[in-house]
């Protein structure tokens, strides 16, 4: 059937297409910015427990070695925040405590770099791990 420029019905069913892709759109960017998340801060742990196993063989420095892995894993993670908080109304992908879990998640990752520099490096990989939990639930990451 020929399309009618005045067609109301047709422009309202257009307008709902468009909404739901655009909701889409935001699924897949929350995705996205989950998997970076969850990876850069893993990143960031795995680099923090190998220091802290080089400082058993005398290796020391005041600087934090990983300090673009945990920036990255701060940037990732407040990206994250950003994308669930598009998603937020419902009926949404995002689980139930998900940004409350994301906020303490960031909150966590930007107090590891403190202790590192007071040589507490347990504590700033415990504070990378903190951070990885409110991510992904501590019983998944074993799977």
């Amino acid at each position: 059937a020929p399309l009618k420029p005045a067609d109301e019905e047709l422009s309202d069913n257009l307008a709902l297409v468009y909404k739901n892709i655009s909701r889409v759109q935001d699924y897949l960017d929350f995705l996205a910015a989950f998997q970076t998340a969850t990876q850069n801060t893993q990143d960031a742990l795995d680099q923090e427990n190998r220091f802290v196993e080089s400082l058993k063989r005398e290796v020391n420095t005041l600087t934090e070695v990983n300090k673009k892995a945990i920036e990255s894993a701060v940037n990732s993670i407040q990206n994250l925040i950003t994308k669930a908080e598009a998603i937020k109304d419902s009926p949404t992908i995002l689980p139930e405590e998900g940004l409350k879990d994301y906020r303490l998640a960031e909150e966590d990752i930007v107090l590891a770099p403190s202790p590192h520099r007071e040589r507490r490096l347990e504590q700033a990989a415990q504070h990378i791990q903190d951070a990885l939990d409110h991510l992904i639930d501590p019983q998944q990451q074993q799977q």
